[in-house]
């Protein structure tokens, strides 16, 4: 049977934060897509989730999700957390406002490199259908 975890509308920057997602979600009452950040905290040795609504996603056209995980559970299944809110909070802010430019930088990504393995790829895909070899398995 799930369980539910509970929820808070307050969090202060310096209380402990296990995991904060950010993504785009679908809002039924409003038909729009709000850009949404939730954060876990540890509050009474308790997981509790709150939730911001950064607004329209369309405002925010170059921000990936982001998934950043704040502590570890333990293998006597305790857990233990490093980050706090503010910290996890303004890593998010830094990963959203990055640039399709700095992705690109961070991840070594070059336009030309990746056309001439795209092409390399494909041509040796049609070098090899045109040349494949066959061999007996024994049966």
């Amino acid at each position: 049977m799930p369980s539910l975890m509970a929820a808070t509308t307050t969090v202060t920057s310096d209380e402990p934060a296990y995991l904060l997602f950010e993504g785009n979600e679908h809002i039924q009452f409003t038909n729009e897509t709000h850009r949404i950040q939730k954060v876990i905290i540890v509050r009474n040795d308790q997981l509790v989730e709150w939730r911001d609504d950064l607004g329209m996603a369309s405002r925010f056209p170059h921000a990936h999700p982001v998934c950043l995980l704040g502590g570890e559970v333990g293998e006597n299944g305790h857990g233990r957390v490093f980050e706090t809110v503010g910290t996890m909070r303004d890593e998010a802010t830094r990963i959203r406002n990055q640039t399709k430019a700095d992705w690109d930088e961070l991840w070594g990504f070059d336009q030309d490199v990746h056309r001439d393995w795209e092409t390399e790829y494909h041509e040796e895909r049609e070098r090899r259908a045109r040349t494949h070899k066959t061999f007996a398995t024994g049966k």
